[in-house]
């Protein structure tokens, strides 16, 4: 009874919605649900619903509603979304694949939709309302990873593990690489980075997001977790973000707490110990011995995070491994834009890489160039990527121009940026919620007198 009535206490101190808009609702489930990716979900005509959508299409909804009444107005960073959005539907026009096309066109206008919502939605005076409900997320993903993990060393079935075995089970490397909920690994490394990147602005910058009794064995989690997904591009993403909160914070405060410093740098230290040591403990021979160089345990998990390089070697080339094919598929896009001057301009159309190089006959599957740069030059053409960039950049400034008025919390979601920013070499999705909330955030927070944008408000 006395454990009934403290959980009852809890959520009604730290997630209790009672009081709260529509909107405001809405923006705190999504911030809960968005690691919801492959686990749970369903797909209705080649669309995969996950539990934020529902949260998505509430956000949206009551943003046409206030634009409707003349509440909302449109904003710099708003417009170039637009733009962008825009510029994807009209490129359909020209798309080899006019269904496949149209489809990746309207997602895009649904993802530039989340950020806007986002940043409009967002009410200064509810923020760790939205830091719980984030962290809440993060933790019930990070210990389904950890159950993941070793329940598929243990040998418990895919069903209740989630685990996708033949990819990502401990047969290949011989331990398991962890994606949680996630269809892969990459991407559940792509969003621990954001609580990561909070926990470590907690650290450092002082601001006061989580009880400090729970913050430590927070982060020490995610970074366990981080580590296990093996996703190299996640791992550098995460030293990045690390090194610019750490360079902000010298920068904004001109002094640094050498014991907070180094006691933080020994913390890390300590789960990726304990991580690679875990690894080194139950690590098996695994039966994919291009993929771990004929090592085991440590050694093939540093084998594969030495394979980080953007030019294959001999090596690669022999094997045709994963390094050699990401160098092809960049190159053929490049050839793209190289030989075709309208294509570098006005892009092949949304989602169009595959079947332009594939001749619209889709064989196993579409390809991707897993780097979103580049694919995003190909098939949105030097327009759409320059309305893109420039949402991003905006925001950007915003944000670092929102550290001088002494709003640290900004300094986490630029730190996530710029790991987010690094993380896109390696691969190309564009439609990942996180990623979108987290630049609706970043909008509002950054931008001055964020809680009256809307009129109601």
């Amino acid at each position: 009874m006395k454990s009934t009535k403290k959980i009852r206490t809890i959520f009604r101190n730290h997630f209790s919605l009672k009081g709260t808009t529509f909107e405001q609702k809405a923006l705190a489930l999504l911030l809960l649900t968005m690691p919801l990716d492959r686990i749970p979900s369903f797909d209705v005509a080649q669309i995969t619903i996950r539990p934020s959508f529902f949260c998505i299409v509430a956000l949206l909804y009551w943003l046409v509603r206030e634009f409707v009444r003349g509440k909302y107005k449109i904003n710099r960073f708003s417009l170039a979304l637009i733009f962008f959005s825009g510029w994807s539907l009209l490129s359909v026009m020209w798309s080899i694949n006019a269904t496949r096309g149209l489809r990746y066109g309207l997602f895009n206008m649904f993802m530039a939709g989340v950020a806007v919502s986002v940043a409009a939605a967002y009410q200064k005076k509810y923020q760790q309302l939205y830091i719980n409900y984030l962290m809440l997320g993060a933790l019930l993903v990070g210990v389904f990873g950890v159950y993941q993990y070793f329940g598929n060393y243990l040998g418990i079935p895919d069903s209740f593990t989630g685990m996708r075995s033949l990819q990502y089970g401990w047969q290949s490397f011989g331990f398991p690489r962890m994606h949680a909920t996630f269809l892969e690994p990459l991407y559940l490394s792509a969003y621990l980075l954001l609580p990561i990147s909070l926990l470590i602005n907690q650290f450092i910058f002082g601001t006061k997001l989580v009880a400090q009794k729970i913050a430590l064995p927070l982060l020490a989690l995610f970074v366990f977790c981080d580590i296990l997904t093996l996703s190299r591009g996640g791992i550098i993403a995460l030293i990045a973000a690390t090194f610019v909160q750490v360079g902000l914070f010298i920068i904004m405060k001109k002094r640094i707490s050498y014991k907070k410093a180094a006691l933080s740098i020994a913390g890390v230290l300590c789960v990726l110990i304990f991580a690679i040591a875990t690894i080194g403990l139950i690590a098996r021979d695994g039966s994919d011995t291009e993929l771990t160089g004929n090592q085991k345990g440590i050694g093939a998990f540093f084998n594969q995070l030495s394979t980080l390089r953007l030019t294959p070697n001999e090596e690669d080339i022999l094997q045709q491994n994963s390094v050699f094919e990401r160098a092809q598929t960049r190159d053929k896009a490049l050839g793209i834009i190289k030989s075709d001057s309208q294509a570098f301009i006005a892009g092949i159309g949304p989602a169009q890489y595959g079947p332009y190089i594939q001749n619209n006959k889709e064989l196993y599957g579409w390809p991707v160039v897993n780097n979103l740069y580049i694919e995003q030059l190909v098939e949105s053409g030097l327009i759409g990527i320059s309305f893109l960039l420039s949402a991003v950049l905006f925001v950007l400034y915003q944000a670092l121009m929102s550290l001088r008025r002494k709003n640290y919390i900004t300094a986490a979601f630029i730190a996530y940026g710029v790991g987010i920013s690094l993380q896109y070499l390696t691969f190309s999705a564009l439609h990942v919620v996180h990623i979108w909330v987290c630049l609706g955030l970043l909008m509002a927070l950054s931008t001055s007198n964020s809680s009256k944008r809307v009129a109601h408000e």
